[in-house]
């Protein structure tokens, strides 16, 4: 018999709720399982940089081979998808690399571009299904045929209750694919109806249909952090955090410098929750190796080791931290997967060449500021 492990360990290595994926069951896979998951894993949110939570969302894709869904997406980039938020392909990445090419062309051919970027979940669907869709009895408005039509296999009882109600009716714009897969008539209802939609309707959109709620939305309103500063509030951020987390980021005290004040964007903000920690480590490298006065927004998606390993790494073979033209090297704003297929650096490998240990390197610090 062959040796087998648990699976909420390697659950537990990557920070994912383990519920997610194992209901209340251990499961137990054999090695060359578990390291075929890790592969699939490490090469979604390290190198991908998908978020944990779409992850936990879409647990099946696990399963999927890290070369298939590698394939996926190198097929997709070649076609020009703007990977700006890969979340929103994860689903399409688990599909089968030839029906997701078939699906890919047909759509473009027959609808379009910019409905594959408008409505990534209809890489789901096959081609046959698609032409079986076409040729049946929908309704005609071309967002409720597309509803309709990426409702298949979610929940086709409840896309038709979500579909022909009042709410829909009224608000189309709000309403996606994945809308109808994780949200639900009542949550929507109490939404649309609320006082909150009426006074504030440009905080909701699809994604806040699904992923917040009344109250939270209302404490986020009637906060003092919204009364000082309601440009960081948007859709995005009430869908992706929560109250608690931002007053922690809005009290740490880089905020007082303008250096870092332009960093301070609703984008940052959604993320408060790792940025609480991460922040604090970043900005001390880059005061250490003087590129603070350069850094973007997108510096800060780096995480504390894929920084000190980059600048490392520029060091050691003479490349600039800084462009002629006062700015940050454009490298530190690419993604991982970005610099491993166009320059072939490895992010996990230098990582292992150059290792941020924090202690070493705030004492290292505080020496040098002696």
């Amino acid at each position: 018999m062959k040796e087998k492990s648990c699976l909420s360990e390697l659950l537990k290595k990557y920070k994912l709720n383990k519920s997610s994926f194992l209901g209340n069951d251990m499961v137990f896979l054999e090695h060359q399982k578990l390291n075929e998951i890790d592969d699939t894993l490490n090469y979604i949110i390290n190198e991908l940089k998908v978020s944990k939570s779409y992850v936990e969302n879409f647990p099946d894709i696990i399963y999927k081979n890290k070369n298939e869904i590698k394939n996926n997406f190198e097929f997709l980039e070649r076609k020009n998808i703007e990977f700006f938020n890969v979340n929103q392909f994860l689903q399409a990445l688990n599909t089968e690399n030839e029906e997701l090419e078939k699906t890919y062309n047909y759509v473009k051919d027959k609808y379009g571009y910019s409905l594959i970027s408008n409505y990534p979940a209809i890489l789901l669907i096959s081609k046959q299904e698609i032409e079986e869709v076409e040729s049946s009895k929908i309704p005609k408005s071309k967002k409720a045929f597309m509803l309709y039509f990426l409702g298949q296999g979610i929940n086709i009882e409840k896309s038709k209750k979500i579909i022909n109600s009042k709410e829909f009716k009224e608000h189309p714009e709000l309403f996606t694919a994945m809308t109808l897969k994780f949200s639900s008539l009542e949550k929507i209802q109490e939404m649309l109806n609320s006082k909150e939609f009426k006074e504030h309707p440009e905080l909701f959109t699809s994604t806040t249909l699904i992923h917040s709620n009344v109250s939270k939305i209302k404490d986020m309103i009637n906060s003092e952090e919204y009364d000082k500063t309601p440009e960081l509030f948007t859709s995005q951020t009430i869908s992706e955090t929560n109250l608690s987390y931002i007053k922690q980021l809005l009290e740490l005290p880089f905020w007082q410098e303008e250096k870092y004040k332009k960093l301070l964007t609703p984008s940052l903000v959604s993320k408060s929750s790792s940025m609480i920690k991460k922040l604090p480590k970043l900005f001390s490298i880059a005061e250490y190796y003087g590129i603070d006065e350069y850094l973007t927004i997108n510096f800060t998606r780096l995480s504390p080791e894929q920084c000190y390993a980059l600048i490392n790494f520029f060091i050691d073979f003479d490349i600039p931290l800084i462009t002629e033209e006062n700015k940050l090297n454009p490298l530190f704003n690419k993604p991982p997967i970005f610099l491993k297929n166009r320059y072939n650096i490895d992010m996990n490998e230098l990582i292992k060449k150059y290792p941020f240990k924090e202690e070493q390197f705030l004492s290292k610090k505080n020496d040098f500021k002696k």
